[in-house]
């Protein structure tokens, strides 16, 4: 009877379309998911007033990477920041950013309240950093590029 069942689901779940296995990805405007926890960008995001606001905030937890991809210009302010709160988003296990060569600006607090991120990987073509302090908390800053036509903070 229960393998009756389940053929009869199965046959269902192909006729319309439905995978019976989970999904490896999950995916919104300009930004897909992968299982291992990297989040690629892949378009220019509008900014939002706060982290929460953005359409990956619910899946914060699972997120060990961001990536620009290619075509990427921008990374908007409170991107990936993390409440220091007890309550709202928290990038409990982001480890990892890397920027393409595409990417330009950085916003303000973008990658900020992440003390597991200590690798970050930036470009020779970025031309706007903002709030760099607030871009990250790291022990030490990351190796910044040469050349930067409208740096927000001054460095040491």
């Amino acid at each position: 009877c229960s393998i009756v069942l389940v053929l009869l689901l199965t046959i269902l779940f192909i006729q319309a379309g439905i995978s019976a296995y989970a999904a490896d990805t999950v995916s919104g405007t300009g930004w897909t998911l992968d299982s291992a926890g990297t989040l690629i960008i892949t378009a220019d995001i509008a900014p939002q007033s706060t982290a929460d606001g953005y359409e990956w905030a619910p899946y914060a937890n699972q997120i060990r990477q961001v990536v620009a991809a290619e075509g990427v210009t921008s990374i908007p302010a409170l991107a990936f920041s993390s409440s220091d709160g007890t309550s709202g988003v928290k990038y409990s296990k982001l480890e990892k950013v890397v920027m393409s060569s595409t990417v330009k600006s950085i916003g303000v607090s973008a990658f900020y309240g992440n003390p597991t991120l200590t690798d970050v990987q930036l470009n020779d073509g970025l031309e706007e950093i903002w709030n760099l302090p607030k871009l990250i908390s790291l022990p030490r800053l990351p190796i910044i590029p040469t050349f930067f036509t409208n740096a927000a903070v001054l460095l040491p």
